[in-house]
């Protein structure tokens, strides 16, 4: 069975795969009305190269220190304490803590303020959720782990790897780790 140049029609499509930067074509051959995809081996190797962490932003220490906290601030607090469940996201090569933290919550409406220390180079979390440092207590502000550890750096310095499990959480004392 001879295929001649009409019978086979070349057609392009777009990438199946979401979010990334660069739009990239795959080949599909229409024989007899089926559809073939060429270069799913390449598919397979763009899905497998997705870079992955978790994020998730709570303030549940609130719970705990509720005679510290703002009385105007009582009604944003959700009820179990959490802003962000614990969510897989995607991101990019050399992408910061930060980075994830300003998409995300952009993405998902989720009220954020920081401000950039050019002393430090780095950015500063004043609010999430419209809870601010000092909101409940004056030691009280956010925090943020990777892996379950406390970073040496600012958010906008931590460069995310693959698998990282990244935690935002409000404390009522600075410098500890809410449980």
């Amino acid at each position: 069975n001879v295929e001649t140049n009409e019978e086979k029609k070349i057609e392009y499509i777009e990438n199946p795969i979401n979010n990334f930067a660069e739009e990239e074509s795959l080949t599909m051959e229409v024989i007899d009305s089926e559809k073939i995809i060429l270069g799913q081996e390449k598919v397979n190797e763009i899905v497998e190269e997705k870079n992955l962490c978790t994020i998730e932003i709570i303030c549940s220490d609130v719970f705990n220190n509720m005679e510290l906290l703002e009385t105007e601030k009582v009604d944003i607090i959700p009820t179990e304490g959490i802003i962000l469940s614990k969510t897989e996201v995607e991101f990019f090569e050399d992408e910061t803590v930060f980075n994830v933290l300003s998409r995300e919550t952009k993405r998902r409406k989720i009220h954020i303020d920081f401000v950039y220390t050019p002393m430090y180079n780095s950015v500063y979390i004043k609010g999430i959720g419209n809870l601010y440092e000092k909101d409940c207590g004056t030691t009280s502000g956010w925090l943020y782990t990777v892996n379950g550890e406390t970073p040496s750096c600012g958010s906008s310095q931590y460069t995310i790897k693959k698998g990282d499990e990244i935690q935002w959480f409000y404390s009522c004392k600075l410098g500890g780790k809410n449980e």
